[in-house]
């Protein structure tokens, strides 16, 4: 009997664009010495806008979201490190305060981190960074124009706070914004469903690769991956893990380790 030997390294991923057409992530921000357009002159600028391209939404698991996301990084400059982190946190809540009167009072600011250096170059200063990220919570009732109204509360904060801080004419402060994000709060509580997923793939795949003198088997698994998020659109998030095994002959005495339940 021939050997036979697949290596199966399974990828619980999407192919709607996953990650490809999904919002950047990226810091951005707006100028707001703007000069005063009408709305002929707007849509003469900015063209009409492009049709997306038609995808299907495949995976092994994609789920609605259920919060709104937008990182947040807040940098001040001064002589007094003290005085730097005040100047930095005034900012975060102006953000917090403003994020709360476009999303209807439905955001909350969740700090992440603290960075502080000293720098010697010409004069003497201290630089603190700090971080974190506005959160909207989505109930399932939130229909599609509700989350997009939401969404576009976000990411007018960027409008209001540009990276010079000129709004608030706050010297030696800048700010960074990025766009806002669909995600699940909580993605272990899935696992379950990627588990059985994946086994599906692998008892079917073994199914159809097999013969009746040379049974297959799934073996050697490796412990699976981190659950990864993909935001396709506001109400699409697909979810990837990774799980590497090997599909083998099974031979006469050896105790099968099987995905099937």
């Amino acid at each position: 009997m021939r050997h036979v030997f697949v290596t199966l390294l399974l990828f619980l991923s999407t192919a709607s664009g996953a990650s490809v057409p999904s919002r950047s992530t990226e810091p951005f921000t707006a100028v707001s010495n703007r000069v005063p357009v009408s709305n002929d002159e707007m849509i003469s600028l900015m063209g009409q806008p492009p049709l997306p391209g038609r995808t299907n939404v495949t995976g092994s698991l994609v789920v609605r979201p259920d919060v709104l996301v937008q990182q947040v990084v807040v940098r001040a400059s001064d002589i007094d490190a003290p005085k730097a982190f005040q100047a930095a946190r005034n900012r975060l809540d102006e953000i917090e305060k403003k994020a709360s009167e476009t999303s209807g009072g439905l955001s909350k600011l969740k700090m992440k981190d603290l960075v502080s250096s000293r720098s010697v170059v010409g004069k003497a200063f201290t630089q603190v960074e700090l971080s974190g990220e506005i959160v909207i919570l989505l109930s399932a009732s939130n229909d599609y124009w509700t989350r997009a109204r939401l969404a576009l509360a976000l990411a007018r904060l960027a409008e209001v706070f540009d990276s010079q801080g000129r709004e608030v004419r706050a010297p030696g402060v800048t700010v960074s914004i990025s766009q806002p994000s669909s995600m699940v709060s909580d993605a272990e509580r899935f696992r379950s469903q990627l588990n059985q997923a994946w086994a599906k793939r692998a008892r079917d795949f073994a199914d159809a690769a097999q013969s009746d003198g040379a049974p297959i088997d799934v073996q050697d698994c490796e412990a699976p991956g981190d659950i990864v998020q993909s935001a396709s659109s506001l109400e699409q998030v697909t979810l990837s893990m990774r799980v590497a095994c090997r599909l083998d002959v099974v031979r006469k005495g050896s105790e099968r380790r099987s995905a099937r339940k």
